[in-house]
């Protein structure tokens, strides 16, 4: 049976700008672990474009960046916004393009409030970090436990492990539908 939840990802074959890390906020870490940072948050915020992809310049409604957030474009954070959405908070960005030169100042990072205690360790056959044990950074196949995530939950991280974001499969159809772009979902079995 397929789960209810898929993970969120980017469209990397599209062709769409690629970013590198985020300048000027150096606790980037805490943007997977459901803290909120509206109050600490800089206003010069910047991503640039990634050197190793100088042809693709195009900026779509996802933008692909190694941090592993959302990088929202008005679209986006809109759709996100009248979809009620729960915990999120928008936080501003600037995206530079190759040159170091503005290519827009409209993106937000999504960033995501919501943990769920909702892997089934013991079903995933998980490898915990010798250094951090309590988090994953391994498994045989991720399984959720669907009867221990809040039904209110749309788009949120998983308690020990917060690489991925997961999102309720009616709402990744959704997202699918409305045309917005950069976007893209997979299976959990497509992990590991």
């Amino acid at each position: 049976m397929d789960s209810n939840f898929v993970v969120w990802g980017e469209d990397v074959s599209s062709g769409y700008c690629v970013l590198g890390y985020i300048e000027e906020f150096e606790d980037d870490w805490k943007l997977t672990n459901g803290t909120s940072l509206a109050a600490e948050w800089p206003d010069d915020v910047t991503l640039q474009m990634d050197p190793d992809f100088k042809k693709q310049i195009k900026l779509s409604d996802h933008l692909c960046n190694p941090c592993r957030v959302i990088i929202a474009s008005p679209a986006l954070r809109q759709f996100l916004e009248e979809q009620a959405v729960p915990n999120l908070e928008f936080l501003p960005v600037r995206i530079l393009n190759h040159k170091g030169k503005v290519a827009s100042d409209d993106y937000v990072i999504v960033n995501l409030h919501a943990v769920q205690d909702c892997l089934d360790l013991d079903a995933s056959g998980v490898t915990w970090n010798e250094i951090n044990p309590d988090y994953i950074i391994g498994f045989e196949q991720l399984v959720l436990d669907e009867s221990r995530i809040d039904e209110e939950a749309t788009l949120f991280r998983a308690k020990h492990y917060a690489d991925q974001m997961f999102v309720r499969r009616d709402f990744a159809e959704a997202v699918s539908e409305s045309g917005l772009t950069g976007i893209e979902f997979y299976e959990l079995s497509d992990l590991g």
